[in-house]
């Protein structure tokens, strides 16, 4: 199968080609932000929004998770 890395070097490189000659800016930050979406939208269907269970997969506390979710979904 194909890996997390490979996944993440496969978009990357698909930003990048997109971009062309302009250089990317925040990519880090932008692209951090974006995996985090992916992860908690993922967790919100699978635990039918259940904030709680989400945490626990997380290995969070809840407030920490709320705090992340207001920071993803907010801005």
């Amino acid at each position: 199968g194909i890996s997390l890395k490979q996944c993440v070097e496969h978009s990357l490189s698909n930003i990048f080609t997109k971009m062309g000659d302009e250089l990317p800016k925040d990519i880090y930050k932008s692209f951090i932000g974006e995996v985090n979406k992916g992860i908690f939208d993922a967790l919100l269907r699978r635990f039918k929004g259940n904030k709680s269970q989400i945490a626990k997969a997380l290995g969070m506390s809840r407030g920490t998770f709320r705090k992340l979710y207001r920071q993803l979904y907010t801005s």
